[in-house]
């Protein structure tokens, strides 16, 4: 019943520094959350992630060690929860981020211009920010978006 309440509040109201750095200690000790608090709060308060989002990067430990790269982008332009936000750290190069989007996506490898960093734990748990043949995409855990800068 606690866990519901809790989830209930978190819709309602965006967690304090405290509840996430609470929420972090139970599962990993030790870690100081407020940078990541700071860059998750300023995406709530911009529209770009639910208030209730700030949770799973509690609960599930993601981007912890490194909080700039939970980065955003417009992924349906004007629509409500268009924003696409990273959940993963682990950086790769942009050489491995092409071969990446060669293989799962069929793109053709030298039309493809790797934006930013990219970030790749698994096929389906990645951040890829491209373009490639005029259009800007983005792959996303596993899926594929048009993105608008």
């Amino acid at each position: 019943m606690e866990q519901v309440s809790k989830m209930l509040k978190q819709v309602r109201t965006m967690m304090t520094k405290e509840e996430f750095a609470e929420e972090v200690e139970k599962r990993i000790q030790g870690v100081d959350t407020s940078k990541l608090y700071d860059v998750l709060s300023k995406h709530v308060k911009a529209g770009r992630l639910k208030k209730s989002d700030m949770i799973l990067y509690a609960r599930y430990g993601w981007c912890l060690q490194n909080p700039e790269a939970v980065i955003a982008y417009e992924a349906a332009r004007g629509k409500l929860g268009g924003w696409i936000v990273n959940n993963c750290s682990t950086e790769i190069s942009k050489v491995n981020a092409r071969v990446k989007v060669c293989e799962q996506f069929g793109f053709e490898a030298s039309r493809v211009e790797i934006i930013g960093t990219p970030y790749y734990d698994s096929t389906d748990w990645n951040f890829i920010r491209f373009n490639c043949a005029g259009w800007s995409w983005l792959i996303n855990n596993g899926d594929i978006d048009k993105v608008y800068d």
